[in-house]
């Protein structure tokens, strides 16, 4: 037992490569709306068309990274999901260091990390893309934060300018909080100890600009403005103002062989909002605001039970004068997701916090342990339902993926298409996501309805003029699957029923 604590590392790594390996068929199915737009920018680089690679929405790293295999013939998604095993072991090693930081015995850190290895797995069957990638830069640039030599040491500022930059290439989102939490933590160090770090702050900075610039110059010279991506701009005001687009009954294609306007939404053609843009969305934004922060603090609790209790710690650490690593990692948890707090709080958005606050409220829960010298017995007991805290939600969603009827059948819709020879361009009435998949699978091209209530005429009219082809109609009932035949039939339309509840109704 003693060989397999002190091997704790390669104990979970090969763990975790067996159960990815058994579960993989299980997961392969998984496809989601995001990963069409990475699966399309690496399949634009590998291809060599480097123009259309430049996307302002969708970060580049992950698809950079699985672009140069694409040739293999091995299909894009399990590319992304072998890129995510690969991930996982760094991540563990990473965990591994982070339990050291914290004198972990062998025991606890070995337990620790096979909780860890349950958790990664759900990470790497949740999605194809993007989230995961950030994790390991997210939780290098904590290692560093916490070391002692923070603020005193070059090398160890030049690496967290080069994590930060290569966690902007993974998400943008993460530039503007770590680069904002950076300078936080500097301002705090003035404040305590009148030190002005500038140098240190300097070599934080020019490692980060040498990462980023080229990358900000693309693709703001691409879009003829300057951005540092999209995707924060567009999602903030879609969650203020809607996505739909006066005089327009779709979003279209951004090209003629492109599966839809998911590819590179830059391109939306609506009006883009903020929150200054007037009273009334000032006053939402201020109301999503408070309302995000109940589904924050819900999803952190279900995470684990003890993870509000873990947080409510931070908060108390911020207050005490003498400097600790808590202090400097409650900066992070209590600044990082401000940003998701404007617009949407999803459980991926927050694994940097699953991960990492693993080890910190066990470390938390030691300072009480001692304080009250428990028993081993009963700390033994508290130790095994910490950890199984953690694994309730991860083993609830990989059970609920591996039976999901989403993904079989969005599988199923781009099958009939293919093997019905369906081809061109076809819209839906519904499952707008999901639609993007079929389209991206079954190289076809999806127009996004904006209006599902339009009018059936009008619907005819648009969908004749933008010379779209089939008509994808989910039903509910079997009244209104013979109410919506009868309709169409009447205009000429041929109707299908590809499964119980879709219809597909091709233009006369």
């Amino acid at each position: 037992m003693k060989l397999l604590y002190r091997y704790n590392l390669l104990l979970a790594g090969g763990i975790y490569l067996l159960l990815f390996t058994l579960l993989l068929p299980f997961y392969k199915h998984v496809f989601d709306v995001d990963g069409v737009g990475y699966s399309l920018v690496a399949q634009h680089v590998a291809e060599g068309n480097f123009t259309r690679a430049i996307n302002g929405f969708w970060s580049p790293l992950h698809s950079w990274l699985i672009a140069p295999f694409i040739k293999t013939g091995i299909p894009v998604e399990l590319l992304f999901f072998y890129s995510n095993a690969v991930i996982s072991l760094v991540l563990l090693w990473q965990l591994k260091k982070l339990f050291r930081h914290f004198q972990f015995t062998d025991e606890v850190s070995t337990f620790l990390l096979l909780t860890s290895v349950v958790m990664l797995l759900q990470f790497s069957f949740f999605e194809l893309a993007a989230d995961l990638l950030l994790l390991p830069f997210l939780l290098g640039y904590l290692l560093l934060v916490v070391r002692a030599d923070f603020f005193s040491n070059y090398k160890v500022q030049i690496a967290c300018g080069l994590l930060t930059g290569f966690a902007y290439l993974a998400k943008t989102y993460a530039l503007p909080f770590i680069v904002l939490i950076h300078l936080l933590l500097f301002m705090w160090q003035y404040y305590r100890l009148r030190i002005v770090a500038v140098k240190s702050f300097l070599c934080f900075i020019f490692p980060l600009l040498l990462v980023i610039t080229p990358w900000i110059i693309l693709i703001s010279s691409k879009y003829g403005m300057f951005t540092i991506g999209n995707a924060s701009r567009l999602n903030l005001s879609w969650f203020l103002k809607g996505t739909s687009v006066e005089g327009e009954l779709f979003h279209q294609p951004i090209a003629a062989d492109s599966p839809g306007w998911w590819e590179d939404p830059s391109y939306f053609k609506g009006t883009v909002v903020h929150l200054f843009s007037s009273t009334e969305l000032f006053l939402k934004q201020v109301r999503v605001f408070f309302y995000n922060i109940t589904v924050y603090i819900k999803t952190l609790a279900e995470f684990s039970a003890f993870m509000p209790a873990v947080i409510s710690g931070f908060v108390l650490f911020l207050f005490r004068k003498e400097e600790t690593q808590m202090q400097k990692l409650a900066l992070f948890v209590l600044i990082f997701p401000a940003g998701y707090l404007l617009t949407y709080v999803d459980g991926r958005y927050l694994w940097i916090f699953q991960l990492a606050l693993l080890p910190v409220g066990w470390w938390m829960l030691q300072s009480v342990i001692t304080f009250f010298q428990l028993r081993k017995l009963f700390v033994n007991f508290l130790f095994l339902i910490y950890s199984l805290s953690f694994l309730l939600q991860p083993v609830n969603i990989l059970k609920d993926y591996a039976v999901s009827e989403q993904w079989k059948e969005i599988r199923e819709l781009a099958a009939y298409f293919t093997t019905n020879k369906i081809s061109g361009n076809f819209t839906a009435n519904k499952k707008s996501s999901e639609s993007q998949v079929i389209a991206y699978l079954s190289k076809t091209s999806f127009y996004h309805l904006t209006k599902p209530d339009v009018s059936f005429e009008e619907l005819h009219t648009a969908m004749g003029n933008n010379h779209i082809n089939y008509l994808l109609f989910y039903y509910d009932s079997v009244q209104e699957k013979e109410a919506v035949i009868h309709l169409y039939q009447q205009k000429g339309y041929r109707a299908a029923e590809v499964k119980t509840g879709v219809l597909i109704f091709s233009i006369p």
